[in-house]
């Protein structure tokens, strides 16, 4: 199935091929602020066909440059879901360039 419906992917060199998840998801704040929403970008593989996965790969996912952020098994294992973020998707610790940033104790977050 995902060979007749994929997309191509390339995880640290690897070649083959995903199912591709885009979608908005909310993300809960401090509890005063709400949620913030942002794109969220995942891929599902067949485990075997990328059994050395790190945190951090570089992924070519429909041309565009991506990083693996997480992973997950699904079910038994056979498949994976990975999670993937960009410089401007991926809220990390870090900030977006243009929100302002947190304070935490008098320190910038």
């Amino acid at each position: 199935m995902i060979g007749r419906f994929g997309s191509p992917i390339t995880i640290a060199g690897i070649a083959g091929i995903a199912l591709v998840d885009a979608q908005d998801q909310a993300f809960n704040s401090d509890g005063q602020d709400g949620v913030t929403v942002m794109p969220v970008t995942s891929a599902i593989i067949q485990t075997s066909a990328f059994p050395n996965i790190s945190i951090d790969d570089a992924v070519l996912l429909n041309g565009i440059d991506y990083t693996v952020r997480d992973r997950m098994r699904i079910d038994d294992g056979a498949l994976t879901k990975v999670f993937l973020g960009t410089a401007a998707t991926l809220y990390d610790g870090g900030g977006f360039p243009d929100a302002p940033e947190e304070e935490i104790d008098g320190g910038s977050f």
